[in-house]
Order: structure tokens, then C-alpha cells, then sequence
């Protein structure tokens, strides 16, 4: 267990390819715009094509570090979930996000204020 978290640890504290391939673009940033990302079933914000292939792409920038952020709308509605009711019927239920129970947190500015503008690193 070690090695792995030594491996880990060495894989995050490194530069990655963005950084050597094109080391005059540090200050770059680069606002991903989707309606929706695929980034864990703890976070339903997706309803099919366009959020896997979104999330995909944030998947694929941070495995080589490309200072890119996603920017996106989060429902409060989640995707519908299906099941089979007790005579096999299917059925669907629409739940709803609780946000306090979900992998996000609002952003604010330096103050701790909602809704003002954000000044990058």
C-alpha cells in the first residue's frame, strides 16, 4: 500500500505533459463551457452523451494537466432512474439533487461572497 500511495503522491506533485511541452503557457487557463459533466454517480448531472464525453474530456486534461476548469449548470433535478414494479412493469422516478448531500460546494470570492467574480491563481 505504500508504494502505491508513494506512486500517487510522486504522479501529483509533478509538472505533467502541459507543463514540459509548452512551458511558456504557465498562466494559461482554459474555461470548458457544458450544459452538463459525467463526473461521479455521487453527482448526477448528466443525462447521457454529452456530459460522459464532457466529463471525459476534464478526465483526459487533468491526467496531463492542462489548466483547464469546467463551467456548467447544476441541476436541481437529477436523471430519471428506472425500475421494474412487482408486475414488471417499468417505472421511473425523478429524484432531486440534495446539494448539501453532494460532492459540491458553492463558489465565492475571496470574502466568501456568492456570485462576485473570481480571480484566477
Amino acid at each position: 500500500m505504500d508504494r502505491v500511495w508513494e506512486s500517487l503522491k510522486t504522479y501529483l506533485g509533478s509538472a505533467g505533459w502541459f507543463a514540459r511541452a509548452h512551458p511558456e503557457a504557465a498562466s494559461l487557463r482554459v474555461a470548458y463551457f457544458s450544459a452538463e459533466f459525467s463526473l461521479t454517480k455521487c453527482s448526477p448531472n448528466y443525462a447521457g452523451g454529452l456530459g460522459i464525453l464532457a466529463g471525459d474530456h476534464l478526465k483526459s486534461a487533468s491526467d496531463l494537466r492542462v489548466p483547464l476548469v469546467g463551467v456548467g449548470l447544476l441541476y436541481q433535478g437529477g436523471h430519471f432512474q428506472q425500475y421494474l414494479n412487482p408486475d414488471g412493469w417499468q417505472q421511473e422516478t425523478y429524484p432531486v439533487n440534495d446539494f448539501h448531500n453532494m460532492p459540491v460546494e458553492s463558489v465565492t470570492d475571496e470574502h466568501g461572497r456568492p456570485g462576485q467574480s473570481i480571480q484566477w491563481p
